[in-house]
């Protein structure tokens, strides 16, 4: 074998490693794809219930669908108003008080526990007393930047749109779920001790059976 044939083959590996280097650079960019899958999450809008209804019209049938009302979309504290003249005989304070203990106490009986009642003057309102009701109410939505895939609702089939795999899906699910609010997760007290917690793990990790229930008797019998 002469001395440049020796040279050239000597040298083809490297330029073969050197071809496939500047390949990669020159398509780097075209490696890349956006996703067709959506990523983002539900989003949980937040706004103020507020209506107001007159007292003698709110009868058990309406109190009932402010209760269906707030056990799925409300949450916190209900506050409960009802506004009377003070000038009025016939509907003072001491009425206003009964119907707002009356109110609440049918919500409470609903299991809204968290009910802030009070009365409220107001000159020159009349003898026709109103209940003002108030909490915080959430809605879920879809992720944001999504809508609804071609072929659904008023929706037509766009070959070029943009769609994200899973908006639809989410959008759906956004409408079925029973409390929105629970999209916002579970309180924990900032004073939460994690040793206590984690007490209570520490007989199952042991194996240690727990002790048997016993329950108390209320005709005093042992």
């Amino acid at each position: 074998m002469s001395p440049r044939s020796q040279k050239i083959t000597v040298s083809m590996p490297y330029t073969i490693l050197a071809l496939i280097a500047l390949c990669m650079l020159l398509t780097a960019c075209d490696l890349y794809e956006d996703s067709t899958l959506n990523t983002t999450k539900m989003r949980l809008e937040e706004s103020r219930y507020a209506e107001s209804f007159d007292v003698k019209n709110l009868d058990e049938g309406k109190m009932f669908e402010i209760v269906r009302y707030y056990e799925k979309h409300g949450d916190g504290p209900l506050g409960l108003t009802v506004s009377y003249d003070p000038q009025s005989r016939s509907a003072g304070a001491m009425v206003a008080g009964d119907e707002a203990a009356r109110i609440a106490k049918y919500l409470h009986k609903k299991g809204i526990v968290n009910v802030q009642s009070g009365i409220m003057p107001v000159v020159d309102s009349g003898s026709d007393m109103k209940v003002l009701i108030t909490f915080d109410s959430y809605k879920a939505t879809a992720p944001a930047g999504c809508e609804a895939m071609g072929g659904t609702k008023d929706h037509t089939e766009d070959l070029n749109n943009e769609y994200k795999l899973g908006c639809t899906r989410d959008m759906l699910v956004a409408r079925q779920l029973a409390r929105p609010a629970d999209l916002k997760g579970r309180r924990i007290s900032p004073t939460t001790d994690g040793r206590r917690v984690a007490n209570s793990t520490e007989t199952y990790r042991t194996g240690v059976p727990n002790e048997p229930l016993i329950g108390e008797s209320a005709s005093g019998e042992e």
